[in-house]
């Protein structure tokens, strides 16, 4: 398993974003996070990446990533790309899949 995800739980002050999330990821799987508009699918990712304080257990090719720095967990292999249309609107599709 690459990627492992239990019982995460984030909050913005009192109100609970995301409620024990849960997922796994296996080698060379494609998973997808589906969801409506605040169902807290980017606030499971920016969790998973160390952008929110959470709960819970993130572990990323067996190693856990509980207080591990946003830098560090791209160091280790772990991004999110986010989406946003044009965010580099004026490169060509190649350059910004190499960015």
């Amino acid at each position: 398993m690459i990627l492992e995800v239990k019982d995460l739980r984030v909050f913005y002050r009192r109100v609970e974003g995301l409620h024990r999330a849960s997922l796994h990821v296996d080698e060379g799987a494609i998973v997808t996070v589906i969801g409506p508009n605040g169902a807290g699918k980017s606030t499971l990712l920016g969790a998973v990446m160390g952008l929110h304080r959470c709960t819970g257990e993130v572990r990323f090719r067996g190693a856990d990533l509980g207080g591990v720095s946003v830098e560090e967990r791209v160091e280790r292999g772990l991004s999110l790309v986010p989406e946003r249309r044009e965010l580099f609107g004026e490169l060509a599709v190649e350059d910004n899949l190499v960015l």
